[in-house]
Protein backbone atom coordinates (compact mmCIF):
# COMPACT_ATOMS: atom_id res chain seq x y z
CA UNK A 1 0.00 0.00 0.00
CA UNK A 2 1.35 3.41 -0.92
CA UNK A 3 0.40 6.33 1.24
CA UNK A 4 1.30 9.96 1.70
CA UNK A 5 1.77 11.85 4.93
CA UNK A 6 0.60 15.43 5.26
CA UNK A 7 0.28 18.08 7.91
CA UNK A 8 2.62 18.38 10.86
CA UNK A 9 2.53 21.08 13.46
CA UNK A 10 6.16 21.70 14.49
CA UNK A 11 5.24 24.20 17.20
CA UNK A 12 3.26 21.65 19.17
CA UNK A 13 5.79 18.90 18.59
CA UNK A 14 9.14 20.57 19.20
CA UNK A 15 10.11 18.17 21.98
CA UNK A 16 8.18 15.21 20.61
CA UNK A 17 8.24 13.20 17.44
CA UNK A 18 6.48 15.08 14.65
CA UNK A 19 2.91 13.96 14.22
CA UNK A 20 1.54 13.19 10.79
CA UNK A 21 -1.90 12.45 9.47
CA UNK A 22 -1.58 9.84 6.75
CA UNK A 23 -4.00 9.25 3.91
CA UNK A 24 -4.32 6.36 1.49
CA UNK A 25 -2.97 7.12 -1.98
CA UNK A 26 -5.69 4.97 -3.55
CA UNK A 27 -8.46 6.46 -1.39
CA UNK A 28 -7.22 10.02 -0.68
CA UNK A 29 -10.24 10.84 1.45
CA UNK A 30 -9.51 7.93 3.80
CA UNK A 31 -7.24 8.44 6.82
CA UNK A 32 -5.01 5.50 7.56
CA UNK A 33 -5.33 3.55 10.78
CA UNK A 34 -2.04 3.53 12.69
CA UNK A 35 -0.68 0.80 14.93
CA UNK A 36 1.80 0.74 17.80
CA UNK A 37 4.46 -0.79 15.53
CA UNK A 38 4.18 2.28 13.25
CA UNK A 39 2.48 0.41 10.44
CA UNK A 40 -0.70 1.76 8.86
CA UNK A 41 -3.51 0.53 6.68
CA UNK A 42 -6.55 1.83 4.88
CA UNK A 43 -9.85 0.26 5.90
CA UNK A 44 -11.29 0.84 2.41
CA UNK A 45 -8.38 -1.17 0.96
CA UNK A 46 -9.12 -3.93 3.51
CA UNK A 47 -12.77 -3.95 2.41
CA UNK A 48 -11.77 -4.25 -1.25
CA UNK A 49 -9.45 -7.20 -0.62
CA UNK A 50 -12.01 -8.87 1.66
CA UNK A 51 -14.60 -8.63 -1.13
CA UNK A 52 -12.12 -10.09 -3.63
CA UNK A 53 -11.23 -12.97 -1.27
CA UNK A 54 -14.80 -13.72 -0.12
CA UNK A 55 -15.06 -16.87 -2.24
CA UNK A 56 -11.73 -18.14 -0.86
CA UNK A 57 -12.59 -17.38 2.77
CA UNK A 58 -13.68 -20.89 3.81
CA UNK A 59 -10.70 -22.55 2.11
CA UNK A 60 -8.20 -20.13 3.66
CA UNK A 61 -9.58 -20.80 7.15
CA UNK A 62 -9.68 -24.57 6.56
CA UNK A 63 -6.10 -24.57 5.24
CA UNK A 64 -4.96 -22.77 8.39
CA UNK A 65 -6.95 -24.99 10.77
CA UNK A 66 -5.69 -28.23 9.15
CA UNK A 67 -2.07 -27.62 10.16
CA UNK A 68 -2.63 -26.25 13.65
CA UNK A 69 -2.34 -28.18 16.88
CA UNK A 70 -5.58 -28.56 18.84
CA UNK A 71 -4.35 -25.84 21.23
CA UNK A 72 -3.60 -23.42 18.39
CA UNK A 73 -6.96 -24.19 16.75
CA UNK A 74 -8.76 -23.54 20.04
CA UNK A 75 -6.87 -20.26 20.50
CA UNK A 76 -7.76 -19.13 16.96
CA UNK A 77 -11.43 -20.08 17.24
CA UNK A 78 -11.83 -18.45 20.67
CA UNK A 79 -10.23 -15.27 19.35
CA UNK A 80 -12.43 -15.30 16.23
CA UNK A 81 -15.60 -15.96 18.27
CA UNK A 82 -14.82 -13.04 20.58
CA UNK A 83 -14.12 -10.73 17.66
CA UNK A 84 -17.22 -11.92 15.78
CA UNK A 85 -19.40 -11.15 18.81
CA UNK A 86 -18.01 -7.61 18.91
CA UNK A 87 -18.03 -6.84 15.17
CA UNK A 88 -20.98 -8.68 13.69
CA UNK A 89 -18.75 -10.44 11.15
CA UNK A 90 -18.64 -14.24 11.03
CA UNK A 91 -15.70 -16.04 12.63
CA UNK A 92 -14.30 -16.88 9.18
CA UNK A 93 -14.64 -13.24 8.09
CA UNK A 94 -12.73 -12.15 11.21
CA UNK A 95 -9.91 -14.59 10.46
CA UNK A 96 -9.74 -13.53 6.81
CA UNK A 97 -9.82 -9.83 7.63
CA UNK A 98 -7.08 -10.26 10.23
CA UNK A 99 -4.95 -12.07 7.65
CA UNK A 100 -5.60 -9.28 5.13
CA UNK A 101 -4.70 -6.56 7.63
CA UNK A 102 -1.51 -8.29 8.78
CA UNK A 103 -0.48 -8.99 5.19
CA UNK A 104 -1.00 -5.34 4.26
CA UNK A 105 0.94 -4.15 7.31
CA UNK A 106 3.80 -6.54 6.44
CA UNK A 107 3.60 -5.45 2.79
CA UNK A 108 3.02 -8.94 1.47
CA UNK A 109 0.19 -10.77 -0.24
CA UNK A 110 -2.54 -12.50 1.71
CA UNK A 111 -1.49 -15.76 0.07
CA UNK A 112 2.11 -15.42 1.29
CA UNK A 113 0.98 -14.42 4.77
CA UNK A 114 -1.32 -17.47 5.02
CA UNK A 115 1.40 -19.70 3.56
CA UNK A 116 3.72 -18.49 6.32
CA UNK A 117 1.12 -19.36 8.99
CA UNK A 118 0.74 -22.82 7.45
CA UNK A 119 4.50 -23.41 7.21
CA UNK A 120 5.11 -22.31 10.81
CA UNK A 121 1.99 -24.11 12.06
CA UNK A 122 1.13 -21.26 14.38
CA UNK A 123 -1.32 -18.37 14.39
CA UNK A 124 0.89 -16.21 16.60
CA UNK A 125 1.64 -13.80 13.71
CA UNK A 126 -2.09 -13.42 13.13
CA UNK A 127 -3.10 -12.87 16.75
CA UNK A 128 -0.27 -10.73 18.09
CA UNK A 129 -0.57 -6.95 18.04
CA UNK A 130 2.78 -6.04 16.52
CA UNK A 131 3.93 -6.42 12.93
Amino acid sequence: MVYMAVGNDKKENQNQREKFVAYCAKHPEEKLVGFSDYTTLCLMCVEEVAAQKKLEEQKIVEDIEQVLSPEETQKLLAWAADLAARTGFSENECILRAAIMKAMRCEETVENFVKNIIEKRTVLSLLKNGG
